[in-house]
């Protein structure tokens, strides 16, 4: 598995929002990977292998010492061979390197595989945003640094 990480580029957009669409009920819309873009360029990644992007991660320093992980996604031919594993410790690596003390997110409350993911890196579910899905809840987790 000869991957590598980097910074997302908008040329990157249509393979970036190709996975979103193929991972998530509710995608994001394009314009939201411009902007993340501009405000995170050091926390927006994406994970190749021979250079075809298999994978992305979102994410924001906020209030200097709070991280939050706005997206995560791997191709769904993939999954489950550590890209996910390997795109959250690096955007985890830099969240340290920017000092920041905890990490949050959003998972929908129904995705049991996605809730299991974080808690292998330490989040604990701290509360529920109701009805934050069109269908469901979120379940608010985070990582203290």
């Amino acid at each position: 598995m000869a991957s590598t990480i980097r910074r997302f580029e908008l040329t990157d957009l249509a393979r970036v929002y190709e996975i979103e669409t193929l991972s998530f009920n509710e995608p994001y819309p394009k314009y939201l990977f411009y902007f993340y873009h501009f405000i995170s360029p050091d926390t927006f990644l994406v994970i190749e292998e021979n250079n075809f992007i298999i994978g992305y991660i979102i994410g924001v320093v906020r209030k200097r010492s709070e991280g939050h992980i706005v997206s995560i996604a791997v191709d769904p031919s993939y999954r489950c061979k550590g890209y996910g594993s390997k795109l959250m410790l690096e955007l985890i690596k830099r969240f340290k390197s920017s000092k920041v003390k905890i990490i949050k997110l959003e998972v929908d409350s129904r995705n049991n595989i996605a809730k299991k993911f974080y808690e292998r890196f330490g989040f604990i579910p701290v509360g529920i945003i109701k009805r934050y899905y069109k269908y469901s809840d979120a379940i608010i987790m985070i990582l203290r640094l």
